[in-house]
């Protein structure tokens, strides 16, 4: 039996081994998936600013063999874009990244230095 759900920075993280549902306030999801020797990290719906400190959280300084998929993410701001570019910086790999979101990224790297 799966343990019981709990509330962390707003985000509902559900306990168990290989599977880890997260969703935000503004109905942003993600999934912590175990795929071989990485960690997939499967996001969807929308990444605002709100949710940037809580995805801070959930990797808490993991970039090895981290992977933030991101096929079903459909609005970011500029907030998770400068996070995103610092992800991919510090080794995190963005895969099924919405080409807005990585033409975004690009044209954001110049301010990363700054942001870190």
């Amino acid at each position: 039996m799966p343990a019981q759900p709990r509330r962390v920075n707003s985000l509902r993280v559900a306990q168990q081994l290989h599977s880890l549902p997260v969703r935000s306030a503004n109905g942003s999801k993600s999934r912590d998936v175990p795929e071989g020797l990485d960690t997939v990290l499967r996001l969807s719906g929308r990444i605002e600013s709100e949710d940037v400190q809580d995805l801070k959280t959930q990797i808490d300084g993991r970039t090895r063999g981290l992977v933030l998929d991101l096929e079903h993410v459909r609005l970011v701001d500029l907030d998770a874009v400068h996070f995103l570019a610092v992800c991919e910086t510090k080794g995190i790999k963005l895969r099924h990244c919405p080409q807005y979101v990585q033409q975004w990224i690009v044209s954001e790297k110049p301010r990363i230095r700054e942001l870190e």
